[in-house]
């Protein structure tokens, strides 16, 4: 769910939306309509977007005539690819963003690590460590007045699908880790955030059994409308890291922006095997970086710990090699088939279908076939895209804008 006071970007649209079937549970969707120019940024904008300083055009006046029906074979089938498009588009640019930033921005969304011993977590919290290959321990000496700033979250997104590209696994809350924020109460030696991660693990695991163990044909409550496929990963309990101290003030590039890609070079952090090793293909080694780690600068790190500082973006790198072997390890760990019914776009009823990209646009295929295609918002600004890029025209409602994160980034 979006915190309080959140307001989704908007996609301006001729067409009304859908009206939500009465008692339909779909108050967590980004509806196919929403969307804003004013989400835009230099990171994510779209081929289509705008140059400098030029207003954004009106649509031509032909996109206000109705559309001819029925349509072309040839144009039925443009029409299903700019849906298929739009599919991929809202679940990995729009609602996996969404959702992931949520876990990280603001930080108020963070489990907070008040003590050693943790907190009794509850389900929603016990869903942002599943499928997941590492925990992030923020701790309170690297925090601005007790707030994380989200600039490590952008170099961490940046980085994790610089390394999955098209491969990306957007199901079931898969990213490179869930980051808990340790207050100016909990632990700040190595040993406390080990010990603290131990206990975590053994909670995560615990609820995930009995979720496992419910009665056949029990309905499971929200978060858990699939559970078999959210787990605790082996990697997650193997290592570790922390984030102990932050990089330097950003310089903002020539162009006002922000520079990921330097910040993540800047930016140290600890990467620490905690001694768990069970479940793994094989045995965790930091050779493969020793060439380009840093001093530890700590003097709780120990011949106890098997720790190593690197930059973030190394971190990140690290990781995401391991989880890739222990992948090619397990092939059959992961069903490829498996949809997250939280990141579909809605069909007619807003219900929480996990269709396929080909299912859904049946669907709404199906519902145009039965209302008409200008009666139907997706089909409706689908032909239109279409007629444009024929025409060498741009509709603004068109564009696809990814969620925003920070205009200031790059």
């Amino acid at each position: 769910m979006a915190p309080a006071g959140f307001t989704p970007p908007r996609i301006s649209s001729r067409i009304p939306r859908p009206i939500k079937a009465p008692g339909a549970p779909r108050a967590n969707k980004i509806p196919v309509s929403d969307c804003n120019d004013d989400t835009l940024t230099k990171s994510t904008s779209s081929a289509l977007s705008l140059p400098e300083n030029q207003p954004p055009p009106t649509c031509p006046h032909w996109t206000s005539l109705p559309t001819e029906e029925p349509l072309t074979p040839e144009m039925k089938d443009e029409v299903r690819m700019a849906l298929r498009k739009f599919y991929h588009f809202y679940r990995k640019d729009l609602m996996f963003r969404r959702d992931t930033k949520f876990c990280w921005m603001p930080d108020s969304m963070m489990l907070r690590l008040e003590n050693v011993t943790p907190k009794k977590l509850n389900s929603a919290e016990v869903t942002k460590f599943c499928n997941k290959p590492t925990f992030l321990y923020w701790a309170h000496a690297a925090q601005i007045g007790d707030t994380c700033p989200g600039l490590i979250f952008g170099c961490i997104y940046k980085s994790w699908l610089r390394y999955y590209n098209d491969e990306l696994n957007i199901e079931f809350g898969h990213f490179f880790a869930s980051p808990v924020r340790i207050t100016s109460t909990g632990p700040t030696s190595v040993l406390g955030v080990l010990k603290a991660h131990k206990s975590l693990c053994e909670q995560v695991s615990s609820t995930l059994r009995k979720v496992g163990q419910s009665e056949p044909g029990y309905t499971y409550p929200p978060p858990w409308p699939k559970p078999q496929y959210y787990k605790l990963l082996p990697l997650c309990r193997a290592v570790i890291v922390l984030l102990d101290k932050l990089g330097p003030e950003p310089d903002l590039d020539s162009d006002g922006f922000i520079n990921l890609d330097v910040c993540l070079q800047q930016q140290t952090v600890l990467l620490i095997r905690t001694g768990d090793e069970s479940g793994l293909s094989a045995p965790i080694t930091f050779e493969s970086i020793i060439a380009q780690s840093l001093p530890l600068a700590r003097c709780d790190i120990t011949g106890n710990f098997d720790a190593v500082r690197v930059s973030l973006a190394t971190a990140v790198g690290f990781i995401a090699n391991l989880m890739q072997r222990e992948e090619a390890a397990f092939p059959n760990s992961r069903d490829p088939s498996s949809i997250d019914p939280a990141l579909c776009p809605p069909t007619e009823h807003y219900s929480d279908e996990a269709l396929s990209a080909e299912a859904w646009v049946d669907t709404i295929m199906q519902e145009a076939d039965s209302k008409g295609i200008d009666n139907v918002l997706q089909t409706s600004d689908a032909v239109r895209q279409v007629k444009a890029t024929k025409r060498g025209e741009f509709i603004p409602a068109c564009r696809f804008t990814p969620y925003h994160f920070d205009s200031r980034w790059k």
